[in-house]
This record gives C-alpha cells, structure tokens and sequence, in this order.
C-alpha cells in the first residue's frame, strides 16, 4: 500500500505543477503510472532510512509519513524532468530527508501515539540486592 496518493500530492502542490511534471503524453492529465511510480520511489527512500528501526513497509500508515512521501514524490517528478527543482521543493525533500534520518535513528517520532516498530519485545529488568555486609559503623575503626 502507497504511503501517498494523488490527492496527497495536489495537498502539497499546486496541482497545474504535478500536471506539467507527471504528463508525458502532452494530454493535459497527470499520468498516473508516472504518479504511481514517483510515490513508489518516495516510499522506498521512506524505507531504507528508517528500515532499522522500523518493521515496513508502515501498516497502518502514519500521518507523517503520507506527508513526507508526498514532499519527496514531488522532489522526484522534478527531477525526472531534469528541471532545477524550486528553493521551497528543495527544502523540503532535505527537512524530510533529515527528519527521516532522525527517526531512523530513534531521535524523532512520528508524532503518533504508536507506532510500528521492528523490536516489539519489551524488556522488564529487574534488580535486587542482599543487604549490606559491611558499613561504616561495622568498618568503624579499620
């Protein structure tokens, strides 16, 4: 399942844009296989950088993680066009490239209550101690 869809997209983006960079066929309409294969892209570099820590591809999905694929799929129709990417549009492919390396790393969260992660198992340490031996006043005068 696509972490973003078209609708994601256009939530981003201005719509006309996502046009003119997914429409190959000059038709006026977004080619959705060229959409299709954009997301896809955004989702497996969603994956590898945050793959050691998290089991994926996401199920369910979190609200973050639509988002950031829909700002890196629009990073990727520009580049397929071979266009020089906005200041805004670059800025956000590298704010969630860095964001995803954080959560990657266990630094950030999704924001969510819970989250899918790949080490569910839960650790409970307990520890306990026998009373003293010695103490200051047993040691008093050696």
């Amino acid at each position: 399942m696509p972490y973003a869809t078209y609708a994601d997209l256009i939530d981003a983006h201005d719509e006309q844009y996502i046009i003119q960079l997914s429409d190959d066929n000059k038709d006026g309409i977004a080619d959705p296989a060229v959409i299709a294969k954009a997301i896809a892209s955004a989702d497996a570099d969603i994956n590898a950088r945050i793959s050691n820590r998290f089991a994926v591809p996401l199920n369910p999905v979190p609200a973050l993680a639509t988002s950031l694929s829909s700002l890196l799929a629009i990073g990727i129709l520009y580049s397929r066009r071979g266009m020089d990417k906005p200041d805004a549009v670059k800025e956000d492919v590298k704010a969630a490239h860095a964001l995803l390396d954080r959560i990657g790393e266990g630094k950030a969260n999704w924001g969510e209550a819970s989250s899918p992660t790949a080490d569910s198992t839960s650790l409970d340490v307990r520890m306990t101690s026998q009373t003293r031996v010695f103490d200051r006043t047993s040691l008093k005068g050696f």
